[in-house]
């Protein structure tokens, strides 16, 4: 029995979608599209002989592309918001900034899905995270 029952059904599940789309799916996504490609073949191998894993690769291949498309949409009105560089700053510096937005897909990995995958893993099993807490001390002055 619902605790709260002056909550309309509707309502719960907006709100139920909105914190799997907040806390799971949006943590989830980028590496979700780095393995939804060859995932399937790894998994099961009769998979191979299959209609669906000829055209995998190239639905996977249109997927990644579109994903290009919103970095770089997203590079050109962040870039684009910036103040003008200052003289200081050569091409290199720019060139930084471009690869920077290139690299967002592995960084998305490495410090947002994974870390996300393993701090709800953990509350999933109940463990907490560990932390080391270090001693404070205060230098003495000579």
């Amino acid at each position: 029995m619902p605790k709260y029952k002056e909550i309309p059904w509707a309502l719960r599940a907006l709100l139920l979608w909105r914190q799997f789309e907040g806390h799971y799916s949006w943590a989830t996504a980028s590496l979700l599209l780095a393995l939804s490609g060859w995932l399937p073949f790894a998994l099961n191998p009769a998979f191979r002989s299959t209609v669906l894993a000829y055209n995998l690769p190239s639905l996977a291949r249109l997927l990644l592309g579109l994903t290009w498309v919103g970095i770089l949409i997203s590079t050109y009105i962040s870039l684009g918001l910036l103040p003008p560089r200052p003289k200081e700053y050569g091409f290199w510096k720019m060139f930084e900034m471009y690869i920077q937005w290139a690299l967002t897909p592995i960084t998305a990995i490495f410090f947002g899905s994974i870390p996300a995958v393993d701090a709800q893993t953990r509350m999933m099993l109940g463990k907490p995270l560990g932390f080391r807490v270090t001693k404070k001390v205060v230098p003495r002055r000579i």
